[in-house]
């Protein structure tokens, strides 16, 4: 997606042009973090090169702190989120389902990762707008049985908690229909998520076309999670356009059918 088109959907969005996040705008922007090229408050995605040689969807050389598998944002839906969980309301977005229960939806999608057989294996997957690195679990990491690169690499999350990672595979995922591929570095942590959502939610009532092809048909039900592809791929697997399927919630329609 190119930089004009990326900075529309945001501003479409009404996302924080600083964080990507949906609940604040830029004014009200906490984060400490800011441009890795320019420093200027706005997300490095969103940075207006001067040379048109620079590509602008590569980072600078040094591998900067990333945001870690916490902060997530969602697209998926619009909501009243003033009384939601502090460590979740910049990241997550939430519905009430029955009596005064919540459960959360984010973005997730049937990605398809080569194992050391070349085979294409299925795995589930988060989309997070935040995250400046995708991450894999270390059981999804086993099961593919791809080599595992030592690197010391840090990761900053909310309150500038920070871990080290050590460890980072080389991938090849790819759509359903196989006419799609990305080359991505996962780094590997122990576990992704808790199951998601935290509970099935009733999607009957839902206005879902029947020509849309899902990209998770499950994604009502309760499943572990295996991936988490972050920013740099997030806006390419976006399309400008959204799709209403209930009150208050929308449907992104996704680029590459994956």
């Amino acid at each position: 997606m190119k930089l004009s088109d990326r900075t529309e959907l945001v501003k479409r969005l009404r996302a924080c042009l600083n964080c990507l996040s949906e609940f604040h705008v830029i004014s009200a922007c906490n984060s400490k973090r800011s441009c890795f090229v320019c420093k200027k408050k706005h997300h490095t995605l969103l940075h207006k090169y001067s040379t048109p040689t620079t590509d602008p969807n590569v980072f600078p050389s040094s591998e900067p702190p990333v945001a870690s598998p916490a902060d997530m944002c969602s697209v998926q839906e619009v909501v009243n989120n003033s009384e939601s969980n502090s460590f979740l309301e910049h990241s997550r977005a939430s519905f009430h389902t029955n009596g005064n229960c919540k459960s959360v939806l984010i973005n997730s999608a049937i990605i398809y990762v080569k194992d050391s057989q070349g085979i294409r294996r299925p795995l589930r997957a988060i989309l997070d707008c935040a995250s400046e690195s995708s991450f894999i679990s270390s059981n999804a990491a086993n099961v593919l049985g791809l080599k595992k690169q030592k690197v010391n690499i840090p990761i900053c999350g909310l309150n500038d908690a920070s871990i080290n990672i050590n460890r980072r595979i080389s991938a090849q995922i790819s759509n359903a229909k196989n006419d799609s591929q990305w080359d991505i570095d996962f780094l590997l942590v122990p576990k992704i998520s808790h199951l998601s959502p935290s509970k099935k939610i009733n999607v009957k009532h839902w206005n879902i076309p029947n020509n849309v092809q899902l990209a998770d048909p499950t994604f009502f039900i309760p499943q572990k999670v295996d991936l988490l592809l972050g920013a740099e791929l997030f806006f390419a697997f976006l399309e400008k356009d959204k799709i209403k399927i209930g009150n208050n919630l929308f449907c992104n329609l996704a680029v590459s059918d994956i």
